[in-house]
């Protein structure tokens, strides 16, 4: 592959492009470091869209969200529609971007339609995270995790939010309204937001994620694996 200038002053063979949306990362064969041809970085890219395209096609965003405006796709069911607007509140007071897909009263609906429209957002591009809520955020995961792109985490503490990010670099959170008291909800959403992934070992699991969604979206899948 040609050399491509990643950031200035780097320059690194690409090995696989990992990014669909506005945010992405770039893993990379580094050329110039100690003359170590076999070493693996990853480099931070927002701007750069013409990067050769790898293997895996994954959002993995690079650096948490605090201290830089992100555009948020915010949706719930009736369930979790009073502790969106306590979200939505927040995270307009931070400047952030929040679209909110619905719903919009406290009408008894049917989560996946909304859970799916927020996680397709962050699989597009439209938005860098998506955040779903529910009577226990549990059936909000599994409908945004039925969008192939999408990694949604259901966090009801700090730790698990945090992990969800470093180790997982899960770009929807899920919650539970109906487990989540306000104030607390509100801090494990800074920290998910916070929370930088840490790439590394964790890339090469997250394109195995990945895959496991092209064999089943092609039909390769072994039932018995």
């Amino acid at each position: 592959m040609d050399l491509e200038r990643l950031q200035p002053g780097r320059f690194g063979v690409i090995e696989a492009r990992v990014g669909v949306g506005p945010l992405e990362m770039v893993l990379f064969r580094d050329e110039f470091v100690d003359g170590a041809h076999d070493r693996f970085v990853v480099h931070w890219s927002s701007v750069e869209r013409d990067l050769p395209t790898g293997a895996s096609e994954i959002v993995l965003p690079a650096q948490g969200c605090q201290n830089r405006a992100v555009r948020i796709a915010i949706g719930s069911d009736h369930a979790g529609y009073r502790l969106k607007l306590v979200v939505v509140n927040h995270l307009n007071g931070q400047g952030q971007t929040v679209n909110d897909l619905g719903t919009h009263s406290e009408d008894p609906v049917d989560y996946p339609f909304y859970c799916a429209a927020v996680a397709r957002h962050v699989v597009a591009g439209n938005a860098d995270v998506g955040i779903v809520l529910g009577g226990s955020g549990q059936g909000e995961a599994m409908s945004a995790n039925k969008v192939h792109g999408a990694r949604a985490a259901l966090c009801l503490d700090e730790w698990t939010a945090r992990l969800a990010r470093a180790h997982n670099n899960a770009n929807v959170l899920s919650l539970g309204a109906r487990i989540l008291g306000d104030e607390f909800a509100l801090a494990i959403v800074d920290l998910f937001l916070a929370t930088p992934f840490e790439g590394g070992r964790h890339l090469a699991r997250l394109a195995q994620v990945a895959q496991i969604e092209q064999d089943e979206c092609g039909g390769t899948a072994d039932p018995l694996s």
